[in-house]
């Protein structure tokens, strides 16, 4: 699952895992993010924290506050770094500064 604002960035991490071989659905803002992650229980889910009608910090709050969220890995996407405390509080399992290394990217959704 991606769930990023900036259409050129969702598209590149679409392409991205999709080259890989995985399954990607995508939106652009915070409330159809959590509705899409708690409907389709992905395996893991990159969320940007600066979306549009609900922040990815609100996201992670509310996906984690269901149950059918908890077992899930999400990953925070932010532009700045020194945000890992904020993203673990508000429930993320790791975070990612844009640009995002593909590498990387691709080592937080596993085999």
């Amino acid at each position: 699952m991606v769930v990023e604002d900036d259409k050129d960035i969702r598209a590149a991490l679409v392409a991205l895992l999709e080259f890989e071989g995985h399954v990607v659905r995508a939106v652009a803002d915070g409330p159809s993010g959590v509705k899409l992650i708690l409907r389709d229980l992905p395996f893991v889910s990159f969320i940007d924290v600066g979306l549009p009608l609900l922040d990815g910090y609100g996201v992670a709050q509310q996906v984690r506050a269901d149950a059918r969220g908890a077992g899930l890995r999400l990953v925070a996407l932010t532009g700045s770094s020194g945000q890992d405390t904020r993203a673990r509080s508000a429930g993320f399992d790791a975070y990612v500064v844009k640009p995002v290394d593909a590498t990387r990217l691709l080592e937080l959704v596993g085999p």
